[in-house]
């Protein structure tokens, strides 16, 4: 949880800014409407074919029934019990008896691994449908990012700060890790471990990959992000209200309208006159912004 020394900061259109203030809410986006495809992946990756993971399953299944430690698992697996019954057998057969057995089923699971990621992906694909998110900056002087949300410099970058003593929501932000690759959904090993019942995934390092990963072209952005599961799925997003004492300043865009300054002073004036205000203006010398206040 954040205190509060920490501000994050909102980017946003003209008309964003307004009902941002106006209804003292911020929009929490469900990611099927993000502009980023790989965001909240709606697929997963492997790093090996079906004939490897079968092949790699056989092996875990010799192991299980000739490794010289005995094995621990999960007794209802039906793999393990496989290999458990066949290392307890008073006869047990040689290991390239049982190899060959075991390699009967070998074109059966290979045919059957579609079938099974096709199913890992539906569920992803649900996750994009069930979850809202808050998408925030560690900075409000991104050139790019003025230019792209904030409607050409036109509308505003609203900054919040985390209350302690509000529990407000923003404190649960967690820093987006940029990747050069896709995240994976397992390793060969973690998903024969957890096939064979020996492991468990860990199924909250794979939703923290699946939340918090981002593609390093979005760098730039130094983005935070908050997540919660969603609530208006008649909408499709959630606002989520905040009070006044969070709203710590808002940077006004060198493009915004004379009318739209105006209703953004006057929500100040009513309702949260200790926000400060700055008007931005372009510093062209070095490819930046300055900023006058106003409040």
């Amino acid at each position: 949880m954040h205190g509060s020394e920490v501000i994050f900061y909102k980017y946003l259109s003209p008309q964003g800014t307004l009902a941002t203030l106006e209804q003292q809410s911020l929009k929490w986006a469900c990611p099927t409407s993000f502009n980023d495809p790989f965001d909240f992946p709606t697929d997963i990756d492997f790093n090996f074919t079906a004939e490897e993971l079968s092949s790699a399953l056989i092996e875990e299944l010799i192991q299980i029934t000739y490794g010289e430690n005995e094995p621990v698992g999960n007794n209802e697996n039906k793999f393990f019990q496989m290999g458990l019954a066949a290392r307890r057998k008073l006869n047990k057969p040689s290991e390239a008896q049982t190899r060959k057995h075991f390699e009967a089923s070998h074109q059966m699971l290979i045919e059957d691994y579609p079938r099974h990621l096709t199913a890992r992906r539906s569920l992803f694909n649900s996750f994009r449908k069930e979850y809202s998110v808050l998408c925030l900056s560690s900075s409000h002087e991104n050139l790019l990012m003025w230019a792209h949300y904030c409607g050409n410099h036109q509308g505003c970058v609203l900054g919040f700060r985390c209350l302690p003593h509000l529990d407000n929501a923003i404190r649960t932000a967690v820093a987006v890790n940029y990747v050069d690759s896709y995240p994976l959904f397992a390793s060969l090993d973690e998903l024969i471990k957890q096939a064979t019942g020996q492991q468990d995934l860990d199924y909250d390092k794979l939703l923290h990959h699946f939340f918090y990963s981002k593609s390093n072209h979005w760098v730039y952005e130094n983005e935070w992000r908050c997540v919660n599961p969603l609530q208006n799925r008649a909408a499709g997003y959630d606002l989520i209200s905040w009070v006044p004492e969070e709203l710590e300043v808002i940077y006004m865009g060198f493009n915004a309208t004379s009318e739209f300054k105006q209703r953004v002073l006057r929500f100040i004036d009513a309702k949260s006159p200790h926000t400060q205000v700055y008007q931005s203006k372009p510093d062209i010398q070095n490819y930046a912004l300055i900023y006058e206040q106003l409040r």
